[in-house]
């Protein structure tokens, strides 16, 4: 059974993640390719490193920005407790402990997620 939230500590301070609805997994795919400006196809095919770099800040940017639970701010709560107005602003010491989070905690969870939507197929 999937969690239907997931924790993330950041900072001492904790987040809610909220399993998505139909209409945010749609918006979580949209952000990517607005956040890589129409390039994100392009970034996996590069294989470089710095472009694999770059789609892990498009990645997380999209899904935190979209599946945290915001506290009835337009400000992401998030963004809000590191002190920056977006992510794009956010420190690259900050940027490393969130993606180590992230990878951590997310990605599993996600891909979960995933699995649910498209299910492996035995093998006969």
């Amino acid at each position: 059974m999937i969690d239907r939230q997931l924790v993330l500590n950041v900072k001492g301070n904790k987040y809610i993640v909220e399993f998505p609805n139909v209409g945010q997994f749609q918006n979580v795919e949209t952000m990517k390719q607005v956040l890589s400006k129409g390039m994100y196809g392009a970034l996996i095919n590069t294989g470089t490193v710095t472009a694999s770099e770059a789609l892990d800040m498009v990645d997380i940017e999209a899904h935190l920005s979209i599946l945290i639970k915001n506290d009835g701010s337009r400000k992401n709560p998030l963004f809000k407790d590191l002190k920056c107005e977006s992510f794009g602003e956010l420190g690259l010491e900050d940027y490393l402990e969130l993606k180590q989070v992230y990878k951590d905690k997310f990605v599993p969870w996600w891909s979960s997620i995933l699995e649910l939507l498209q299910p492996k197929k035995e093998q006969e």
